[in-house]
């Protein structure tokens, strides 16, 4: 996280301490529930991403050069496409 600018942080410090302590714990607390929803979000994007390059881990017929194979599957899809005039 990149830190903050000295003038935002001294903004929020004159702010905070121009609250009420219970004003300053909900800021305290939106604060931390900000970072954690940051945290989950990137937590679940990398867990999707994980997920999706174990998509085809334990498949016996991909084995050679992958992009021969890409560029095998690419072709077909589109010789498909002309053959049902999508292209």
């Amino acid at each position: 996280m990149k830190s903050m600018t000295q003038t935002t942080e001294q903004r929020l410090q004159q702010l905070l301490r121009a609250l009420p302590n219970e004003r300053a714990v909900e800021v305290l607390d939106f604060a931390e529930f900000l970072v954690a929803r940051k945290r989950s979000l990137a937590d679940n994007v990398q867990a999707a991403l994980q997920d999706s390059f174990g998509v085809w881990r334990d498949r016996d017929d991909l084995t050679g050069d992958s992009t021969a194979m890409v560029r095998s599957m690419r072709e077909e899809w589109q010789d498909r496409e002309a053959r049902l005039g999508v292209r």
